[in-house]
C-alpha cells in the first residue's frame, strides 16, 4: 500500500516578505524601548508619550498576530502531528490573551493620564507592562521553538 504525502506551498513575493520584517522590526525595537523606559521612573510630561507607544505596539501586534496566524502556523492541521497540533492551537489561543491585555493596559494608561493620575500611572503601568513584556517573549520563544519542532520533524535532524 502506498503511503501519499500532501503538501503545501505558500508563494510570497519580495516586497511582502520585506515588509513583514519591517514590521517585526519595528515591533520589536518598539518593545525594547517601552521596556527600558518601564524599568525606571517615567520623566514628568512623559506619559501621553507612552501611551501613544503603547497603542502603536497594540496596533503592531495585531498586524504580526494576523501574519501569524495567516501564513505562520500550519495550513491544515489535520495533516501536523498531534502533538505539534496542541502546540500550535495554545500558542494561538495565546495571540487573543496577549491582544486583549495590551488592549486594556493601553486603556488604562490612557486614562490614567487624561486624568492627570501621574502616581497611580506610575505604580502601575510600567509593572504591568513588564510583566506583559515577558510573557509575550516567552510566546515568541515558544513559537520559534514550535517552528524548529516542526522543522525536525520534516527535514529529521542529520548525524
Amino acid at each position: 500500500m502506498a503511503t501519499t504525502i500532501r503538501t503545501t506551498t505558500v508563494t510570497l513575493n519580495a516586497a511582502f516578505l520585506n515588509d513583514v520584517k519591517e514590521l517585526n522590526r519595528a515591533l520589536h525595537g518598539r518593545l525594547e524601548d517601552l521596556f527600558q523606559i518601564c524599568q525606571q521612573p517615567i520623566a514628568w510630561g512623559k506619559h501621553r508619550e507612552v501611551v501613544e507607544s503603547l497603542a502603536q505596539l497594540r496596533d503592531d501586534l495585531a498586524m504580526h498576530f494576523s501574519i501569524e496566524e495567516s501564513l505562520g502556523y500550519f495550513t491544515d492541521p489535520l495533516e501536523c502531528a498531534p502533538w505539534l497540533c496542541d502546540e500550535a492551537a495554545k500558542l494561538l489561543a495565546q495571540h487573543d490573551r496577549l491582544y486583549r491585555e495590551i488592549e486594556r493596559m493601553v486603556d488604562k494608561a490612557d486614562a490614567l493620564s487624561r486624568s492627570e493620575a501621574w502616581l497611580e500611572f506610575e505604580k502601575s503601568i510600567p509593572r504591568q507592562f513588564i510583566s506583559f513584556y515577558h510573557r509575550l517573549q516567552k510566546h515568541e520563544s515558544a513559537e520559534v521553538d514550535l517552528i524548529m519542532d516542526a522543522l525536525y520533524l520534516d527535514i529529521g535532524v542529520g548525524d
